[in-house]
């Protein structure tokens, strides 16, 4: 519940510009995996084949760098810092006509033999992962994997949970997102409108706005949750393409 003037002041900001959701493509939660121990590995060394350390056993091993992505938990964004992590997640996906797909038992084994001798080590732990409330498509996928195609886009991405606007921006799209954060893909997704939504979401207006109609969780934090982000308002502007935005940064 607010009081009239804050009531007042929040009508006011909703009559600005757009929404969040009407400058966006997707706003979506990050990644389940279904057993983070098993799935996000610490990531010790990239190459060819990538040496990861496996929280599940403290053991290391040499997995296919193919089907290794670096992951981004909320713990781990904050506000205006370029993305930062060393923690993969094992992802057994490929990207089809149809959209991202499961890479079959029998091709996993035989193109990726490492990354597969992996998931065999755990099969009886992530195979005992399958209930009648939890279905997964095999024994070794993720609970929900999202699109491939949203991770590999630039995005600002944010934490669920925040005790101010912790705002960032991933412009390599090179980071997956846990599912305890939040990955925005703008419509217009040009790095000059990715600095100004970001510039948007970081402010005191933005703040005031979900403090006040979010969820109020213990300390005083807030969820940033799709259906709060969604509705957040967004003044109009054209931003300056990236081509004109260089343009003026050689003129000065």
């Amino acid at each position: 519940l607010t009081d009239p003037q804050t009531e007042s002041i929040l009508n006011q900001i909703e009559t600005v510009g757009q929404t969040m959701s009407g400058v966006s493509q997707q706003i979506l939660q990050g990644m389940k995996s279904g057993d983070n121990d098993v799935l996000f590995v610490e990531l010790i060394e990239r190459g060819e084949d990538d040496t990861i350390r496996s929280p599940a056993n403290g053991e290391r091993y040499t997995i296919e760098s193919d089907l290794v992505e670096p992951i981004i938990l909320g713990k781990n964004i904050h506000r205006y810092e370029p993305p930062q992590t060393d923690l993969g997640v094992i992802y057994p996906y490929e990207s089809t006509e149809d959209g991202t797909e499961i890479i079959p038992e029998n091709e996993l084994q035989n193109k990726y033999p490492k990354t597969y001798s992996y998931f065999v080590d755990f099969e009886d732990r992530l195979r005992g992962r399958q209930s009648e409330h939890m279905r997964y498509e095999t024994w070794y996928a993720l609970n929900r994997p999202r699109e491939k195609s949203f991770f590999e886009n630039p995005k600002i991405i944010v934490p669920d949970i925040c005790e101010r606007s912790e705002f960032t921006i991933d412009n390599s799209g090179e980071y997956f997102i846990g599912n305890t954060g939040y990955g925005i893909v703008p419509k217009k997704n040009s790095k000059s409108m990715r600095q100004y939504l970001l510039a948007v979401l970081n402010s005191s207006t933005t703040w005031f706005y979900i403090y006040h109609t979010s969820t109020v969780l213990e300390n005083d934090f807030r969820r940033f949750l799709a259906s709060y982000l969604g509705p957040l308002p967004v003044p109009d502007v054209d931003p300056l393409s990236d081509h004109e935005s260089e343009a003026g940064d050689r003129t000065q």
